[in-house]
């Protein structure tokens, strides 16, 4: 693979990775309530997941070809009431009790269903990636280069939300959880319509 491949993965995955979604809702979390050095580990978790999910896509997506865009289209509905039930969770979120803890397992669970990984796999790396190891790892190398900031970012924002204080207002932590449990259940939405498009 070429280095101007590698350079398209990088852009490409940037203009992805930045979109909101539930693994960058829970990258956020993760800055409002623990702070940036603690959430460190959840970029290491994301990054993990998105390798696993992208590595299965690239591999099976052509199996799954062959048997029409039915199955894929189940895998997708999964994937959307994964989020959904991810987005009633964080509804019930409150920092008037206490924190809401951020788990390694669920930002890698929660990446292993993002249709990001699908996107990845299918669209912005080259299908000679899944077929030879040293353009596998020039891919995947190129993702993480794109995925490492991006993530800092997010978790950056929820730590300057918490710093301004505004955690302090009653009413300021409902409506911070709610409105991203609502953004989370609107993305599941779309993918349930997404899949049943097919």
């Amino acid at each position: 693979m070429l280095l101007n491949d590698c350079i398209k993965i990088m852009v490409s995955g940037m203009l992805l990775l930045v979109m909101p979604g539930p693994t960058n809702t829970l990258l956020l979390f993760s800055g409002y309530t623990c702070g940036i050095r603690p959430s460190i580990k959840m970029i290491i978790a994301e990054w993990g997941g998105y390798f696993c999910a992208i590595t299965f896509w690239g591999v099976i997506v052509s199996v799954l070809a062959q048997h029409g865009t039915f199955l894929l289209g189940i895998i997708k509905l999964l994937s959307a009431f994964y989020v959904a039930w991810l987005a009633v969770k964080v509804w019930g979120f409150s920092l008037q009790t206490q924190p809401a803890n951020i788990e390694m397992k669920t930002i890698f669970i929660t990446t292993l269903f993002n249709p990001k990984s699908f996107v990845f796999a299918t669209y912005i790396i080259p299908s000679i990636a899944f077929r030879e190891l040293q353009a596998f790892t020039a891919a995947m190398l190129s993702v993480f280069v794109a995925l490492l900031p991006l993530s800092f970012i997010w978790v950056a924002c929820g730590k300057g939300i918490a710093r301004q204080g505004l955690q302090q207002s009653r009413l300021w932590p409902m409506f911070f959880y709610r409105g991203l449990s609502l953004a989370m259940a609107s993305f599941a939405a779309s993918m349930v319509y997404h899949s049943i498009a097919i």
